[in-house]
């Protein structure tokens, strides 16, 4: 399922952690991971009449190619295939550009990161490869982010899909999530913790006796996708 994998790189702190721990997806079936660094168009230095210059874009991608040399040998030392890509243009644009030119089944993505106010966040171009892609995206949640040592870092590489939380609101959408979780059973799974939220505000138009007829109904759900993921089916 999650043959290819394309990862976008920016040389940011764990970015090196990060690709480590997504090897892992070899589990389930990884065979090749694709780095690709963007040279965003927008921080170029531009000419008024020319555009940018292309002795800097050549500086840029050979600076590029130097650094994902450390994270291609990561790839291959783990008997995954790898192939670097590097760009120019709107960094979240190309990343889609690529998938869909490579046909990637996993995009990974825009790992979680502190702002200024010490509250977590994920970038720009990350939501937007989320709203506009067609590609399943994860967004790692590396433990040194928030201060974890070296130790619980490694814990979560070994193992970071131990317990998964899959919400449903019973779409298509939801449906689709459904499949995709059960192809990750290879990658360690103990345990899914299957939840649905029902929504208060309509809840509250409703009379107690349709209340509790809604109720029984999302239970049943509920135990019908348990069911399904114990028998794994």
């Amino acid at each position: 399922m999650y043959k290819k994998i394309l990862y976008p790189i920016k040389f940011e702190e764990f970015s090196l952690d990060v690709l480590s721990c997504i090897l892992n997806f070899k589990k389930v079936g990884t065979e090749e991971i694709i780095l690709l660094h963007v040279i965003d168009v927008a921080r170029l230095p531009m000419d008024k009449y020319e555009g940018y210059h292309p002795e800097d874009v050549k500086r840029l991608t050979e600076i590029a190619d130097l650094k994902m040399a450390e994270g291609i040998k990561i790839i291959e030392d783990a008997g995954i295939r790898a192939k670097k890509v590097i760009t120019v243009g709107i960094p979240y644009r190309e990343i889609l550009r690529v998938a869909d030119e490579e046909k990637v089944s996993l995009i990974v993505s825009g790992r979680q990161r502190k702002g200024v106010l010490g509250e977590i966040f994920i970038g720009s171009n990350t939501d937007k490869i989320i709203r506009y892609g067609n590609v399943p995206v994860y967004i790692p949640k590396y433990p040194a982010i928030f201060g974890a040592d070296k130790e619980a870092c490694r814990r979560f590489c070994e193992n970071f899909f131990k317990k998964v939380l899959y919400p449903t609101d019973w779409s298509d959408c939801a449906e689709y999530a459904l499949q995709y979780l059960k192809g990750l059973r290879g990658a360690g799974i103990e345990e899914v913790i299957v939840a649905h939220v029902m929504d208060e505000k309509a809840m509250r138009l409703q009379p107690p006796e349709k209340f509790k007829e809604f109720e029984k109904v999302d239970k049943e759900r509920l135990e019908k996708v348990k069911e399904e993921l114990e028998k794994g089916r």
